[in-house]
């Protein structure tokens, strides 16, 4: 219902929204005197809520508190110290830090097991013990039997489907989910070499490209995959296990650099 004064709104001419006041109806009051809307900050041009309106500037609230927003630091009346000031009780202007120690209902006691001074967190034979003492000492979580194992264990996870699955398993899933995660970005930027390939491979090295070695020989990527390297016949060579863990996603000219010994000369050929 419009009042008696006003027919229509003032700025939308519109009477189908209630009225507010001020000769607005809802919308348009909110629109001038409340700021919860969103809209353009001329600050960072980004649709945002609105905190404060400035000489027709529209500033949202994250840049009302990068820029306009500061914290008075006050001198506290019971420590007499420089500070934020959380309480005032009456007169008295009152620090966080004095605001927990006096105002909070926070109970300090000594540890019965620790010998510390901390806040008291529960009992162990009618003596107080804080809160790292009783997770470490006094809280012990139930064993129940684990859905997929179906041996007794300390529950990790329960799925969707309300399975319970103890941590070995959880531990197993995550490691194969993530496995086959590496797996299928590998697939995704390497190519596939024939056992023709290979063979060449095997009969051009002969032995480790690095060492010399000619034992637990296996294929090395001289560009790693991590960084755009493919599996083709050029940047493919032999190499011990040894240095095929030791070179790791390591560049080859480093790499050789950091062991001191010379880039092999089909490395050097090939690029």
């Amino acid at each position: 219902m419009w009042s008696n004064n006003y027919d229509e709104c003032i700025n939308c001419n519109k009477t189908e929204i209630n009225y507010c006041a001020n000769g607005l109806c809802e919308k348009c009051y909110k629109l001038k005197y409340h700021y919860n809307h969103k809209a353009r900050c001329s600050i960072c041009d980004k649709i945002k809520p609105i905190s404060k309106k400035e000489d027709d500037k529209i500033i949202c609230k994250i840049c009302y508190k990068k820029y306009f927003f500061k914290v008075k630091h006050r001198i506290c009346n019971i420590c007499s110290r420089l500070g934020r000031i959380d309480k005032i009780d009456g007169k008295k202007l009152v620090c966080s830090s004095c605001y927990k120690k006096h105002y909070l209902n926070i109970k300090i006691n000594v540890c019965s097991i620790c010998n510390k001074l901390r806040q008291r967190y529960g009992f162990k034979d009618d003596k107080p013990i804080c809160e790292f003492c009783y997770r470490k000492f006094v809280y012990i979580r139930k064993k129940q039997i684990c859905d997929k194992c179906g041996n007794p264990g300390i529950i990790n996870k329960i799925l969707l489907n309300n399975q319970k699955i103890c941590c070995s398993c959880y531990k197993k899933m995550r490691r194969d989910h993530y496995s086959a995660l590496n797996h299928m970005r590998r697939a995704k930027y390497i190519g596939k070499l024939s056992e023709i390939d290979l063979i060449r491979i095997r009969a051009r090295d002969k032995v480790c490209v690095y060492c010399g070695n000619n034992e637990n020989l296996c294929f090395d990527h001289v560009s790693p995959i991590s960084k755009g390297g493919r599996s083709e016949f050029n940047n493919i060579v032999l190499a011990c296990r040894r240095c095929n863990f030791s070179k790791r996603n390591y560049d080859v000219f480093e790499w050789c650099e950091d062991r001191r010994i010379k880039v092999p000369d089909i490395i050097l050929r090939n690029r």
